[in-house]
């Protein structure tokens, strides 16, 4: 785990590794460990390390046997001793026993192919020298984050867009699209980020630039597609989850330092736990995060399983004066993020990284087992068959016209409506280019329509939602503190067996009821079979309505930032539509102003 960086000219001169050294100072809080640079002709690559694997060694950049390849890689390579060990058989030499090293021969022996072959989390970059070809890649899920920007003559990348900040002579201009879908989503998907100059890798893509500058992609080398498989009874399904995600937690347990396990309560969390405990890891460490109010607090659920397992149990609460974060927060996304879980995320990162330098989390298991609300809200009025008629708007070689079907996604997900959108831009700086399917969620369906609604909305919240904005999260929060996550359930073979769960199984109405997870939840039983799976869903929620109500502490807070005539959002957005949010108590829009916000105010020199 770890932060990269990188330049690659194409304009014949060679790269100035200067220009590495405030993106590396930008990048510090991912790589306390170890600090690394290599230049040579027309690319300069730095990396900052975190060693949780051989910690004596694997210094990046890594360099290949005759110094032709180079790379610098962020995140973990979960089969990386199985790579080696063929690698070797083919004549490769290693010089550690790091797994980023397997990414640069594998890299060298099949070139793009290679990615076919890497189970794991990562995002990496390989130049290869001889051909003057710069190779950029991101995990097929999306769990670690790349940014890049082709400039005058040179592409730059880096882990966070607050690295590519530092770069001179960049035209530094809002994207107004871009903060369109954040008003819209909570956060910017790719591949889209807050400049017009920056541009995200999508989960799952590639990016090859050659010694003229030339781009091929980005492109997709893996994409999930639901394909239900009706041959086993919803009853067997259970014992193939519990099977598959025993041998994920197994293989993300591979480490050379202390780890443990955040802990919510909730199903997800908890099987973790109990397959670590079953996995024999001693002492066990579990981390919780909680809030005074109990309505929004998991606290006493967690300690109960916590002590089930005879873990070392550590639990923190959030408080108001958490606001105090925010411009931290900010300045690390480096663009306007409104998840508001990410305050609660920084502190379980905080508190967790007092005790170890990695833990697992269940992120992930939501979008694979269907357990947000919206699946059910959606289901409410899509009839299945619907989804067929998708299949014919969304052909990968043209932008999808907008569908009733997406619609109703986007409607049940959206943070604001489109009127509230309307009336909040200034109308000579409303974006002219906006759509009711943005590209993101077009993309996501070009490997298949599902012919279920729900399978349509995992495959929508897994090609988006967890990537741009769970996933996001949790890398940003826990980078700040120098913390490893690993996500067992966002794992390529837990997602191709979830998309074979036939929908039906997977969740569905009982007695006018939601019922999700059901397959996930039938095996925690066979793993934990006092688990308590009938607890409701309470998410990772901030208590927004409680802080901002006309009573709340954070009241004053609203009205001195949002409602002042002459701060930074008056230039975007018009007083009067802030005013009427706040009169209706528009919470969590009221949120998201709040960061855009901050953000302007850290941005003064950005211009709209």
């Amino acid at each position: 785990m770890c932060g990269i960086a990188g330049i690659m000219r194409f304009d014949g001169q060679p790269a100035d590794p200067a220009l590495l050294r405030p993106m590396l100072d930008a990048l510090a809080h991912r790589g306390p460990d170890g600090e690394g640079v290599v230049a040579q002709g027309p690319a300069a690559l730095g990396h900052r390390r975190l060693a949780i694997i051989d910690p004596s060694g694997g210094r990046q950049p890594l360099l290949n046997e005759d110094g032709t390849l180079g790379a610098v890689v962020n995140g973990e390579i979960y089969n990386y001793r199985a790579l080696q060990d063929e690698l070797r058989a083919l004549g490769h030499r290693f010089r550690s026993a790091c797994d980023s090293e397997v990414v640069l021969h594998a890299y060298e022996q099949w070139g793009s192919d290679c990615l076919k072959r890497l189970r794991g989390m990562f995002a990496f970059a390989v130049m290869d020298w001889r051909t003057g070809t710069l190779f950029l890649a991101r995990d097929p899920l999306g769990i670690k984050p790349l940014v890049y920007l082709q400039g005058d003559g040179f592409i730059a990348f880096a882990s966070e867009l607050q690295a590519l900040r530092t770069l001179p002579g960049v035209d530094w201009r809002i994207n107004r699209e871009a903060l369109d879908l954040y008003l819209r989503l909570h956060h910017i998907p790719a591949p889209s980020t807050i400049f017009t100059a920056a541009a995200k890798l999508g989960p799952g893509e590639c990016l090859s630039i050659a010694a003229d500058g030339r781009r091929t992609g980005p492109q997709r080398y893996w994409q999930l597609a639901f394909a239900p498989d009706r041959t086993p009874g919803c009853g067997a399904w259970a014992e193939a989850v519990q099977q598959a995600l025993e041998e994920s937690v197994r293989s993300h347990l591979v480490s050379d330092v202390p780890f443990g396990a955040f802990l919510s309560g909730g199903v997800d969390s908890t099987a973790i736990v109990a397959l670590m405990a079953q996995a024999g890891i001693a002492p066990l460490r579990t981390f919780t995060i909680g809030f005074a109010q109990s309505e929004f607090d998991e606290r006493a659920a967690a300690s109960a399983t916590a002590a089930h397992f005879g873990a070392q149990h550590h639990h923190e609460e959030v408080r108001t004066d958490a606001l105090e974060l925010l411009p931290g927060l900010i300045r690390h996304f480096g663009e306007p993020f409104g998840d508001s879980s990410a305050i609660p995320a920084y502190y379980a990162a905080r508190l967790a990284r007092r005790s170890v330098a990695m833990v697992l989390s269940g992120d992930g298991g939501d979008e694979l087992f269907a357990g947000y609300r919206h699946h059910g809200d959606w289901l409410r009025w899509l009839a299945p068959g619907r989804a067929r008629r998708l299949a014919a708007a969304l052909l990968p070689q043209r932008f999808p016209p907008p569908t009733s079907d997406v619609r109703g996604y986007l409607h049940v997900i959206s943070a604001t409506t489109p009127a509230e959108r309307q009336a909040l831009w200034r109308p000579e700086l409303r974006p002219p280019g906006r759509t009711e399917v943005p590209e993101a969620f077009a993309a996501a369906l070009r490997a298949g329509i599902p012919h279920h609604a729900l399978s349509l909305a995992q495959q929508l919240d897994l090609g988006v939602y967890l990537p741009g904005d769970l996933l996001a999260k949790v890398d940003i929060t826990s980078m700040m503190h120098g913390l490893e996550v690993r996500t067992p359930f966002a794992d390529v073979r837990m997602a191709a067996l979830a998309a074979t769960i036939p929908a039906e199984c997977q969740a569905g109405f009982s007695a006018g009821q939601w019922q999700g997870k059901q397959v996930l939840k039938q095996a925690l039983a066979r793993i934990y079979p006092d688990a308590d799976t009938a607890r409701p869903k309470r998410g990772f929620a901030v208590p927004l309505a409680q802080w901002f109500s006309p009573a709340g502490p954070l009241h004053a807070l609203i009205s001195s930032r949002l409602l002042d005539d002459h701060g930074p959002l008056s230039a975007l957005l018009r007083p009067a539509a802030i005013s009427s949010l706040v009169r209706r108590r528009r919470h969590g829009p009221l949120w998201l102003l709040l960061v855009l916000d901050e953000w302007l105010r850290q941005n003064p020199e950005v211009a709209p």
